[in-house]
């Protein structure tokens, strides 16, 4: 894997095949994205040759927030609403500077995987900004009986929003409450 950005690294199997994201720590205090995406990092940089088509691109969505092991870099602030580029020249907050530093990498990926956690005690379960058959078949790959379809205007700036938008695929996956790490085995 080769270190691309602050936070983010990518594998090129040098084979087509489907280009692949996976964002973890968008949410610093959801410990289980950030622990898959630490294993997926160092199992591909040890083995890059398990990757045999397409690409891989992992990343800590707010490594200032996953430092902290806060929700966002400061109170009420948060990346995964960050994702309007309206925003990005006009706002000096550092989650919209880091959700257009991840945009560049979003826009090279054909499906987004954004690993998040919840508050409170729940089963995982799949959240998307659009429904389409492709986004259905994705979701009958993960252990969890919902999948949750939002409107873009009741939670505006997400990072699924922003790449259905480009014509990609993106699903957050709610392992279940933050705090649990029992859940591992799942997010993997």
């Amino acid at each position: 894997m080769k270190h691309v950005g602050n936070c983010i690294w990518h594998l090129d199997s040098g084979k087509p095949g489907i280009r692949l994201m996976i964002l973890g720590g968008v949410h610093g205090n959801e410990q289980s994205g950030i622990v898959v995406v630490r294993e997926l990092l160092d199992k591909f940089t040890s083995s890059p040759d398990l990757l045999t088509a397409g690409t891989l691109t992992l990343a800590f969505g707010n490594p200032a927030a996953v430092c902290r092991g806060t929700r966002g870099s400061e109170p009420h602030c948060d990346l995964n609403r960050s994702f309007q580029p309206a925003m990005w020249a006009s706002s000096g907050g550092y989650e919209y500077r880091r959700a257009a530093e991840l945009a560049e990498y979003i826009d090279r990926a054909d499906v987004l995987l954004d690993l998040h956690a919840t508050n409170k005690p729940s089963d995982p379960f799949l959240i998307t900004t659009a429904l389409t058959p492709r986004h259905t078949h994705l979701a009958q790959a993960f252990a969890c009986e919902r999948l949750v379809v939002l409107s873009p205007a009741i939670i505006a700036g997400t990072a699924d929003q922003y790449i259905n938008g480009r014509g990609g695929l993106g699903l957050s996956y709610e392992s279940g409450l933050a705090s649990d790490l029992s859940n591992i085995q799942a997010v993997r």
